[in-house]
């Protein structure tokens, strides 16, 4: 799950995903950015890949390392996505700057041995940079179920074609719009893909 970013500057398509909100901590009045990294890993290598994060986060524990990633989930059976809030474009530099202090305090065999672990488990991987588009995310009134008792997020992918981004909002609105109007008691967030790319490993 190395957190290394190599941004392509520029997107064809926007990607738009929904999912019903277990992220209670996101009521903001602004739209917020996010870095999100999706490792896409080999069916039969997920049990070493899961290992090796858990070994991940221990290691962030033992080296006095605050982990930045505030939500993670597995969808799709292989994918595995890493969600980390910032405040700006200059976060991207950050988290590269704390991961080098990671390898810094953990050392070079203690990497190598992480490395290691991670070796061979990817199809691919990528980093892109998010957005949660307040005007478009829903929140009911009533909803079918509090936040905390939520324990599954969907994902719906949208590519949009170059030039229809404004069209493609203008009918979100309009389903937002209507799920209002009709008292829909499921609540549903929109991301904008922002800024990223394949990387290789």
């Amino acid at each position: 799950m190395k957190y290394k970013f190599g941004f392509l500057m520029g997107v064809i398509a926007a990607v738009l995903m929904l999912g019903r909100n277990i992220y209670a901590q996101m009521e903001s009045a602004k739209d917020e950015l996010y870095m999100m990294h999706e490792d896409v890993i080999k069916i039969d290598m997920m049990d070493q890949y899961e290992a090796t994060a858990k070994k991940e986060l221990e290691m962030y524990k033992k080296y006095n390392l605050e982990s930045v990633i505030k939500y993670a989930s597995q969808g799709d059976i292989n994918h595995y996505y890493y969600l980390t809030p910032i405040e700006n474009y200059a976060g991207i530099d950050l988290e590269d700057k704390r991961w080098e202090e990671f390898e810094k305090r953990a050392g070079e065999d203690k990497m190598k041995e992480l490395y290691k672990g991670y070796e061979g488990c990817y199809e691919y991987h990528r980093n892109y940079i998010i957005k949660r588009s307040v005007d478009l995310s829903y929140r009911p009134e009533k909803p079918t179920m509090k936040p905390e008792e939520i324990k599954f997020l969907h994902f719906d992918h949208y590519y949009i074609k170059e030039g229809h981004m404004d069209e493609a909002v203008k009918l979100m609105k309009e389903y937002k719009d209507l799920m209002k109007k009709t008292g829909s008691p499921d609540p549903f967030d929109v991301w904008i893909g922002d800024l990223g790319g394949n990387i290789g490993w």
